[in-house]
């Protein structure tokens, strides 16, 4: 149950799988700044018993096992305001004009785009509508029995069941125009697509009605498992082995083929890459430059194809090929000061229009460079003789920066937002550990005898997050986020919220 409710909050850090963590962010444009920076700083204060240093753990393997996905924020509507007739805006009112239109390469290509738009806003917009009852179970109890709470569950049941219907009567009389078989199975795909997606919220949120153990919540628990009962067609049947893997492989089919309408075209570079021919060419001119001047010099104190002549003119060739070489790897070490690791131009699909860009730096940073607001979280939550303990320890600095360009949100658009994901695989942290469980020998009170118990070995790495905006008073804001990773040999075991400000 801790999972799916982290999975509906957006800016909280949580476990993918048992070696990758993420974090979901969204960035918004803000319609009086034609441009608006974010900034997110993540400080991993690392063990050194787990043996990650700049000698162990380099900046390309840490972008190898980082990820960072960029898509437009799904557009936010309601359930019941998704299927109005006068909402122009809605993909449902959309494609109903479409249902008319010529039928060619341009419409087709308008209806694919806005079937799996729509996809995407059902989920987003159920999701939205578990969020609060999910967390008005958690805070409910036998003696604090909210009656409306009852109603609420029924009322989302009841939203959900009329936009499926209003799906099902827009794919019928869309087909009925369109007698185009891809068509077809785009409208099917989005169909399972909103089956799956009904089925694991109410899932979700069945469970923690079912733990809340309220008579009062019955009538809605029943209403629950009507409406996932109805989505078992796209479900796995009771002979599927857990060998089957068609099921989960076909999910994941799915949500890339309708997340299709969110995606942005990005093209990733090295920024020191990018300048290393014009560094080369400085280096070669500086280098020649100098081979040359000291020629012409000794040309003038020694006689030509003398012994010592040439014995100048080899010296001062090697010291110009080691000049070149230096120029260069003092470029290679400087260049993270002067540049980011990498920048990434983001684009619409469709490559005409900057959406923004998006600058990543990574770098080991010493305890004594880290500003004083962030060693004063790290210390905190501990016992107070701990406080104070030098903990031997690595932090590792993330530096993530977006820059987005508001003028692209025009007046009445749906798509102008952005999201981010930041996901990171701890695999390699995980090579210098210890057993999951170590052996302790205790003497028992009574029988004096000795015992030994296995107790569970764990690591914490803590991560700060700082984020920093412009809004819309021109002011700078920010926050400041604290996780801590609960981890062993076997990989991430939990994900604890410890502060925020």
């Amino acid at each position: 149950m801790k999972r799916f409710k982290k999975e509906l909050y957006e800016g909280l850090i949580h476990f993918r799988d048992r070696h990758q963590f993420e974090l979901k962010s969204e960035f918004k444009r803000v319609s009086n700044l034609d441009t608006i920076q974010y900034t997110q700083e993540f400080y991993l204060f690392i063990p050194n018993s787990l043996g990650i240093n700049r000698q162990t753990y380099s900046k390309n393997q840490f972008y190898r096992d980082q990820t960072n996905f960029i898509r437009y924020k799904t557009p936010e509507f309601d359930l019941l305001n998704l299927i109005e007739p006068s909402n122009s805006r809605s993909p449902f009112q959309r494609l109903n004009k479409l249902r008319t239109a010529d039928q060619n390469l341009q419409s087709k290509e308008a209806v694919n785009d806005e079937v799996k738009l729509l996809g995407n806003i059902i989920r987003s917009a159920i999701r939205k509508r578990v969020r609060p009852l999910v967390h008005h179970l958690e805070t409910a109890t036998l003696d604090n029995d909210d009656p409306t709470l009852n109603q609420q569950i029924l009322s989302l049941t009841h939203e959900i069941r009329s936009t499926q219907d209003a799906f099902a009567k827009l794919k019928r009389t869309f087909l009925d125009h369109w007698q185009d078989q891809e068509l077809r199975q785009h409208f099917s795909h989005v169909d399972e697509f909103v089956c799956r997606a009904v089925d694991y919220h109410l899932t979700g949120l069945l469970k923690f009605v079912k733990h809340a153990h309220m008579l009062s919540l019955r009538p809605a628990e029943r209403a629950i498992e009507d409406l996932i009962l109805q989505q078992h067609p796209y479900q796995p049947t009771d002979d599927c082995s857990d060998k089957d893997e068609r099921f989960c492989y076909r999910k994941g089919l799915l949500n890339k083929f309708v997340l299709d309408a969110l995606l942005l075209s990005t093209s990733r570079h090295h920024m020191a890459d990018t300048y290393l021919s014009v560094i080369n060419i400085v280096a070669a001119a500086v280098a020649m430059l100098f081979f040359f001047l000291g020629f012409v010099w000794q040309g003038n104190i020694f006689i030509v194809n003398s012994a010592p002549f040439i014995a100048v003119t080899v010296f001062l060739y090697v010291i110009k090929d080691r000049m070149k070489e230096g120029i260069k790897s003092i470029y290679h070490q400087q260049a993270s000061r002067w540049f980011p690791d990498y920048k990434t131009e983001i684009r619409t699909p469709s490559g005409s229009h900057r959406v923004g860009t998006h600058k990543e730096t990574f770098a080991f940073i010493e305890p004594g460079r880290q500003p004083k607001d962030i060693a004063r979280i790290r210390n905190r939550e501990f016992h107070n003789v701990l406080e104070t303990y030098k903990r031997p320890e690595k932090i590792m600095y993330y530096k993530s920066e977006v820059d987005l360009n508001s003028t692209l949100a025009k007046a009445g658009a749906r798509r102008f937002n952005l999201n981010t994901i930041f996901r990171l695989n701890i695999h390699r942290f995980l090579e210098k550990s210890s057993d999951t469980h170590t052996p302790y020998t205790t003497l028992d009170e009574e029988s004096h005898s000795l015992q030994e118990i296995m107790l569970p070995k764990v690591y914490h790495i803590n991560i700060i997050v700082r984020s920093s905006y412009t809004a819309s008073d021109n002011q700078l804001h920010s926050n400041l986020r604290k996780f801590r990773l609960v981890i062993n040999k076997d990989g991430i075991q939990r994900v604890e919220q410890i502060f925020q400000k």
